[in-house]
């Protein structure tokens, strides 16, 4: 529990001082190694009001944390961790 709520800290802290790119992999190892972590969709919605390009843009960020999420889930069914 107190891993979790560090780790919601640094990828907060991630979101608004390091590139998109890393941010969304880190978020990807940490979805691998926990089960259920739908905080990582939450920082993805937080990437989209950081780096969004406007109102009229598809919010990538979050859709991307999503596929991360689902790919996750999938990939954890094969490997223990």
């Amino acid at each position: 529990m107190i891993q979790r709520i560090t780790l919601d800290i640094v990828l907060v802290a991630l979101a608004f001082t390091a590139p998109w790119w890393l941010t969304l992999t880190v978020i990807f190892g940490i979805m691998l190694y926990f089960s259920n972590f739908f905080e990582g969709i939450a920082i993805g919605v937080v990437l989209d009001s950081v780096y969004g390009l406007g109102p009229m843009m598809l919010p990538m960020m979050t859709l991307l944390s999503c596929v991360a999420f689902l790919v996750a889930v999938y990939i954890r069914q094969f490997i223990r961790v």
